[in-house]
């Protein structure tokens, strides 16, 4: 887990010195040597991590003056003037990360001062005192800056999906509704969850991008400047943000990866062991740890197996997942078939009740969500019997229609979500009717 520390200014006005520390090293030393803490500048990395480069404090005893500095520019400019290295204070990033700000350069020839600040107060300080900018030097966090390790919903995630098209050589990963669809409608294959990511922003995250690159074929899926500036350079388009992530390190969670194969022309973003073993063993070589994610079981919210049932007498198909109504299929012998997917177990945002109907008349259980379904049954003579579970009414990620069938013959309406279930329909000369709301695969 990334581990941030104060970046702290002090001052000492008979060496007209300002110097800006974070380790306990460099505190002490301040002290020791008579400077007046002044302000917390900003919050930088203990450790190091992915994309960051040290943040070194340079001394040079002639002009009685620290130097803190990450920049390539400003450690030349400090080892030609005769400063010596110091110590590494800690890590900071090269270049902007959402989140951050400029920690500044500035420097007063009167004093033999470099001064290094991020807070409003630092810069009206150097500005009043006569100081000259030199550089944004690096990026750093603002003192007040948090992250918001806990997730206490798991509905505040959502599923980061990989999906493959063989005739395009295109990973591709989505956890949007868009994204599913973009990808279920262009031929693409889901292969497995590869993570959870947030819905929402949250402090200390940043968004996940999907880009295309159409004369290529490929989609790419990245939270990193690196990432975002290579698929600018390459020519690829932003297409949507798929959720938000952690561009460092957070508890619980483990680094999204992304692979590239230059003969598929293909970049790959997995997760899981077997994304990477995938990646590996078809010749995608690593690119970079592009941001940090929580493992695809993780949080994951309670789900029910939606079961098909059958009985012959009644000439009946019944699609159940309340244990209530499983115990009276078999207390009424139906015969399990398969399961045909998975719903929650209690409602979730944006879902709706999927509910069994029940008309002993034509001796049918009806299982439906959709508005003109229930209003079918109602008209149709059928008693509510309960809740079986909730459901998407549109589609959403990794999502497939719950269809509904219909045989007159036998009175019978049928709920199938699996290809198993809707050749059976088809075979048995069932009509469709509609897709009545979106559930998981089995």
């Amino acid at each position: 887990m990334a581990e941030f520390v104060d970046l702290v200014l002090f001052w000492n006005g008979g060496r007209n010195d300002n110097c800006t520390v974070a380790t306990p090293e460099g505190l002490s030393s301040c002290q020791g040597a008579g400077y007046n803490r002044i302000r917390v500048e900003g919050k930088i990395f203990r450790h190091q991590v992915p994309g960051t480069v040290p943040l070194n404090l340079y001394w040079n005893g002639g002009r009685n003056d620290n130097f803190t500095t990450a920049h390539k520019d400003g450690q030349a400019a400090a080892t030609g003037a005769g400063y010596n290295f110091i110590r590494t204070e800690g890590f900071v990033y090269p270049h902007p990360v959402q989140g951050t700000i400029p920690l500044k350069t500035f420097w007063n020839g009167g004093r033999n001062d470099n001064c290094s600040v991020a807070t409003k107060e630092g810069l009206d300080s150097v500005a009043s005192a006569g100081y000259n900018f030199i550089r944004d030097d690096c990026y750093i966090f603002p003192a007040n800056f948090t992250v918001q390790t806990t997730v206490n919903n798991p509905f505040d995630l959502a599923d980061l999906n990989l999906h493959w098209n063989g005739g395009m050589n295109d990973n591709c990963c989505v956890a949007t509704a868009e994204g599913w669809q973009q990808v279920s409608t262009s031929g693409y294959n889901f292969i497995r969850t590869e993570a959870r990511i947030l819905r929402n922003n949250v402090p200390g995250s940043v968004p996940l991008n999907t880009y295309r690159h159409s004369g290529r074929n490929d989609t790419v899926t990245t939270a990193s400047y690196e990432g975002h500036l290579a698929a600018k350079n390459d020519g690829y388009a932003f297409v949507r943000t798929e959720g938000f992530v952690f561009p460092f390190p957070v508890n619980g969670t483990i680094p999204l990866k992304v692979y590239w194969n230059g003969g598929r022309n293909d970049n790959y973003s997995t997760a899981t062991k077997e994304g990477i073993d995938s990646a590996n063993g078809s010749g995608y070589n690593l690119v970079r740890d592009d941001c940090w994610v929580y493992p695809n079981n993780f949080m994951r919210p309670e789900m029910s197996d939606l079961v098909l049932f059958w009985n012959g007498g009644r000439n009946d198909n019944c699609t159940v997942a309340h244990n209530d109504s499983l115990s009276a299929c078999q207390g009424a012998g139906y015969n399990r078939i398969r399961t045909e997917a998975k719903i929650f177990k209690t409602q979730a945002p944006g879902t709706v009740p999927l509910n069994l109907y029940w008309n002993g008349s034509r001796n049918d259980n009806f299982t439906c969500a959709h508005p003109e379904s229930i209003s079918a049954a109602q008209g149709a003579g059928y008693t509510f019997i309960r809740t079986e579970g909730y459901v998407y009414p549109h589609p959403v990620a990794g999502s497939v229609p719950l269809k509904i069938y219909w045989e007159g013959g036998r009175s019978d309406n049928f709920s199938t979500a699996t290809p198993a279930g809707i050749q059976a329909a088809l075979a048995a000369n069932y009509k469709f009717i509609r897709d009545d709301c979106h559930v998981y695969p089995a």
